[in-house]
């Protein structure tokens, strides 16, 4: 998008500012930044090099707080790619220091996303306790966004082993906090398990209802991740009313949607494979450029021994030459 780009050439002006005038400190910042930004783009493998690069500068200048949030990002970048092992790792890193710097806010985030890996392996008891102790220090801090994160993480829970109204509870309260916040993507993630627990509960119009109006909100915002996964449901509960012209609509209007953000997402990843592809082939022309400067020299090396065998040669002949005419004279 047009704010990416400008985001981008902002670092990379910062970054020849901080190259000039040799602020290691801040152009190891820029580099989390541009971590930040490859992240949001799906370029994963050029936010990790970003992050490396940073997170090296980071300890040399022992710059702790910023090595806890390295140490996240990177978490959130394996979790996204499906690589809990690896993510839990830095997770608890980053938990380690925060805690280590009593930044209960930062705790509270790396408490969340610990929780989130282990809903993801289905440790729904390990999960819920990371989910609680988070939403304990947001509401100690008085943290809006983090309560209501909080609380649709602690619904999937009750989701997940089937006590519906206490989900129901606990999306509801999400979606009010979103509200009173204004952010309209945690509106979105609410609405929609909202719909999916009145499905469970055979309330199909309500079901509807609510994805109407989170409709409004994803076709205002242009989300089409949102608006695809409320048309799916949308088509789904039409089907079970029988209402097959609407439900062929929205799977119709899914359906565009789904092949337009493949789209993106294949133009993302063809992207990723021609950045690697010219990198490699820059590796494999520095190689071959390396291949015959160590020819050249190795012909220069010989070059100039047999010069300096010629020239001992012609001396030691010179040298000859001129014993024989002594030689010669003498007689």
């Amino acid at each position: 998008s047009n704010n990416n780009r400008i985001l981008k050439r902002m670092n990379k002006q910062a970054s020849v500012y901080a190259l000039k005038n040799n602020d290691s400190s801040f152009y190891s910042t820029i580099k989390i930044n541009l971590g930040v930004l490859n992240y949001e783009l799906g370029n994963y493998e050029k936010a990790l090099n970003h992050y490396s690069e940073a997170l090296i500068t980071k300890t040399i200048l022992k710059e702790d707080q910023y090595i806890g949030i390295v140490y996240y990002n990177i978490g959130l970048l394996f979790e996204i790619q499906s690589k809990n092992d690896q993510a839990f790792e830095f997770y608890y890193n980053a938990l380690e220091i925060f805690n280590q710097l009593e930044n209960f806010y930062a705790i509270s985030y790396c408490y969340g996303s610990i929780g989130d890996i282990y809903f993801a392996e289905k440790e729904l008891t390990k999960a819920e306790n990371y989910f609680m102790k988070a939403d304990s220090i947001h509401v100690s801090m008085d943290n809006i966004e983090g309560q209501a994160e909080s609380a649709l993480q602690i619904g999937k829970i009750y989701e997940a082993k089937g006590n519906y109204v206490q989900a129901l509870s606990f999306y509801e309260k999400s979606l009010n906090l979103h509200k009173k916040i204004e952010y309209i993507k945690g509106q979105l993630n609410a609405m929609l398990r909202i719909s999916d627990i009145y499905k469970q509960q055979n309330k199909v119009n309500e079901a509807i209802n609510i994805l109407d109006e989170a409709q409004s909100f994803g076709k205002s915002t242009r989300d089409k991740y949102s608006l695809s996964e409320i048309y799916n449901r949308l088509s789904d509960l039409y089907a079970v009313q029988n209402n097959y012209e609407k439900a062929y609509k929205y799977f119709d209007s899914y359906t565009i949607l789904k092949d337009s953000i493949f789209t993106i997402e294949a133009e993302k990843k063809m992207a990723g494979i021609q950045v690697k592809y010219q990198v490699e082939r820059k590796n494999e022309e520095l190689l071959k450029l390396q291949e015959i400067q160590k020819r050249n020299l190795a012909q220069i090396k010989h070059q100039k021994t047999v010069t300096k065998l010629l020239i001992l040669g012609i001396t030691l002949l010179i040298g000859l030459v001129i014993l024989v005419f002594v030689k010669r004279l003498k007689k």
